[in-house]
Protein backbone atom coordinates (compact mmCIF):
# COMPACT_ATOMS: atom_id res chain seq x y z
CA UNK A 1 0.00 0.00 0.00
CA UNK A 2 1.30 3.42 -0.96
CA UNK A 3 -0.14 6.51 0.69
CA UNK A 4 2.48 9.01 -0.40
CA UNK A 5 1.24 10.94 -3.45
CA UNK A 6 4.75 11.33 -4.86
CA UNK A 7 5.33 7.56 -4.78
CA UNK A 8 1.97 6.97 -6.50
CA UNK A 9 2.89 9.44 -9.24
CA UNK A 10 6.35 7.94 -9.61
CA UNK A 11 4.76 4.53 -10.27
CA UNK A 12 2.46 6.07 -12.89
CA UNK A 13 5.30 7.94 -14.58
CA UNK A 14 7.46 4.80 -14.79
CA UNK A 15 4.58 2.81 -16.31
CA UNK A 16 2.82 5.51 -18.34
CA UNK A 17 2.91 3.64 -21.65
CA UNK A 18 1.38 0.52 -20.14
CA UNK A 19 -1.33 1.89 -17.84
CA UNK A 20 -5.09 2.26 -18.29
CA UNK A 21 -7.18 4.25 -15.79
CA UNK A 22 -10.69 2.98 -15.08
CA UNK A 23 -13.06 5.14 -13.05
CA UNK A 24 -15.60 3.26 -10.94
CA UNK A 25 -18.25 4.36 -8.49
CA UNK A 26 -21.87 5.28 -8.06
CA UNK A 27 -22.66 8.84 -9.20
CA UNK A 28 -25.91 8.72 -7.21
CA UNK A 29 -23.99 8.25 -3.94
CA UNK A 30 -22.32 11.66 -3.82
CA UNK A 31 -18.55 11.30 -3.23
CA UNK A 32 -18.60 7.65 -4.33
CA UNK A 33 -18.75 8.98 -7.91
CA UNK A 34 -15.32 10.66 -7.72
CA UNK A 35 -13.60 7.86 -9.66
CA UNK A 36 -16.07 8.35 -12.50
CA UNK A 37 -15.58 12.11 -12.48
CA UNK A 38 -11.80 11.78 -12.61
CA UNK A 39 -11.97 9.28 -15.47
CA UNK A 40 -14.50 11.25 -17.51
CA UNK A 41 -12.46 14.45 -17.10
CA UNK A 42 -9.28 12.52 -17.94
CA UNK A 43 -10.88 11.43 -21.22
CA UNK A 44 -11.01 15.09 -22.24
CA UNK A 45 -7.20 15.11 -22.30
CA UNK A 46 -6.13 11.50 -22.94
CA UNK A 47 -9.16 9.74 -24.37
CA UNK A 48 -7.39 6.43 -24.89
CA UNK A 49 -6.04 6.19 -21.34
CA UNK A 50 -9.27 6.68 -19.33
CA UNK A 51 -12.53 4.74 -19.14
CA UNK A 52 -15.51 5.66 -16.93
CA UNK A 53 -17.44 2.49 -16.10
CA UNK A 54 -19.57 3.67 -13.19
CA UNK A 55 -21.07 0.67 -11.41
CA UNK A 56 -21.22 -1.47 -14.57
CA UNK A 57 -17.90 -3.28 -14.36
CA UNK A 58 -19.30 -6.38 -16.02
CA UNK A 59 -20.33 -4.38 -19.10
CA UNK A 60 -16.76 -3.19 -19.67
CA UNK A 61 -14.79 -6.27 -18.68
CA UNK A 62 -14.03 -7.49 -22.21
CA UNK A 63 -13.26 -3.97 -23.48
CA UNK A 64 -10.64 -3.68 -20.73
CA UNK A 65 -9.24 -7.17 -21.31
CA UNK A 66 -8.86 -6.51 -25.05
CA UNK A 67 -6.69 -3.47 -24.40
CA UNK A 68 -2.92 -3.67 -24.89
CA UNK A 69 -2.18 -2.06 -21.51
CA UNK A 70 -0.97 -4.52 -18.88
CA UNK A 71 -1.56 -2.30 -15.85
CA UNK A 72 -5.13 -1.46 -14.91
CA UNK A 73 -5.62 1.27 -12.31
CA UNK A 74 -9.14 1.49 -10.95
CA UNK A 75 -9.91 4.93 -9.55
CA UNK A 76 -12.46 4.71 -6.76
CA UNK A 77 -13.73 6.63 -3.77
CA UNK A 78 -12.80 5.00 -0.45
CA UNK A 79 -12.99 5.76 3.22
CA UNK A 80 -9.31 5.96 4.09
CA UNK A 81 -7.14 7.95 6.50
CA UNK A 82 -5.04 9.74 3.87
CA UNK A 83 -6.13 11.76 0.83
CA UNK A 84 -5.02 9.00 -1.54
CA UNK A 85 -3.98 5.38 -1.40
CA UNK A 86 -2.55 3.08 -4.07
CA UNK A 87 -3.15 -0.63 -3.53
CA UNK A 88 -2.63 -3.84 -5.37
CA UNK A 89 -5.89 -5.72 -5.75
CA UNK A 90 -4.50 -8.45 -3.46
CA UNK A 91 -4.37 -5.94 -0.61
CA UNK A 92 -8.08 -5.19 -0.99
CA UNK A 93 -8.95 -8.88 -1.14
CA UNK A 94 -7.06 -9.48 2.12
CA UNK A 95 -9.04 -6.69 3.78
CA UNK A 96 -12.35 -8.04 2.48
CA UNK A 97 -13.45 -4.67 1.11
CA UNK A 98 -15.76 -4.76 -1.90
CA UNK A 99 -18.73 -2.61 -2.74
CA UNK A 100 -18.96 -3.78 -6.32
CA UNK A 101 -21.04 -6.62 -7.71
CA UNK A 102 -18.23 -8.77 -9.15
CA UNK A 103 -16.06 -10.07 -6.34
CA UNK A 104 -12.53 -8.76 -6.21
CA UNK A 105 -11.11 -12.26 -5.99
CA UNK A 106 -12.86 -13.35 -9.18
CA UNK A 107 -11.88 -10.12 -10.89
CA UNK A 108 -8.23 -10.73 -10.00
CA UNK A 109 -8.39 -14.25 -11.41
CA UNK A 110 -9.79 -12.95 -14.69
CA UNK A 111 -7.17 -10.21 -15.06
CA UNK A 112 -4.33 -12.55 -14.06
CA UNK A 113 -5.45 -14.91 -16.80
CA UNK A 114 -4.94 -12.13 -19.34
CA UNK A 115 -1.55 -11.09 -17.95
CA UNK A 116 -2.78 -7.83 -16.45
CA UNK A 117 -1.83 -6.36 -13.09
CA UNK A 118 -4.59 -4.58 -11.20
CA UNK A 119 -4.26 -1.66 -8.80
CA UNK A 120 -6.71 0.65 -7.08
CA UNK A 121 -6.12 4.37 -6.68
CA UNK A 122 -8.39 5.24 -3.77
CA UNK A 123 -9.51 8.82 -3.19
CA UNK A 124 -10.68 9.65 0.31
CA UNK A 125 -14.41 10.37 0.44
CA UNK A 126 -16.50 12.19 2.99
CA UNK A 127 -20.17 11.69 2.08
CA UNK A 128 -21.61 8.66 0.30
CA UNK A 129 -25.23 9.47 1.01
CA UNK A 130 -27.86 9.67 -1.69
CA UNK A 131 -27.34 12.58 -4.09
CA UNK A 132 -25.51 13.52 -7.24
CA UNK A 133 -23.21 16.28 -5.98
CA UNK A 134 -19.67 15.51 -4.96
CA UNK A 135 -18.47 17.46 -1.93
CA UNK A 136 -16.13 20.33 -2.79
CA UNK A 137 -13.29 18.86 -0.74
CA UNK A 138 -13.42 15.51 -2.57
CA UNK A 139 -13.92 17.17 -5.96
CA UNK A 140 -10.77 19.26 -5.41
CA UNK A 141 -8.88 16.14 -4.33
CA UNK A 142 -9.97 14.42 -7.56
CA UNK A 143 -8.92 17.41 -9.69
CA UNK A 144 -5.54 17.50 -7.99
CA UNK A 145 -4.75 13.83 -8.59
CA UNK A 146 -6.00 14.03 -12.18
CA UNK A 147 -3.75 17.01 -12.90
CA UNK A 148 -0.84 15.10 -11.41
CA UNK A 149 -1.64 11.99 -13.47
CA UNK A 150 -1.85 14.05 -16.66
CA UNK A 151 1.58 15.60 -15.96
CA UNK A 152 3.01 12.10 -15.48
CA UNK A 153 1.48 10.84 -18.70
CA UNK A 154 2.94 13.60 -20.91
Amino acid sequence: MIQNREEILDFIKKNKDDVLFVGIGNRLRRDDGIGCVVASRGRNFLKEKFIDIGVSFENYLFKILERREKIIVFIDGMRIKSDFVFLEIDELIEQGISTHSLSLKRMKEIFDGFGKRVYVLGINVRDIGVGEEISEEVFERGKRILNDILKCMN
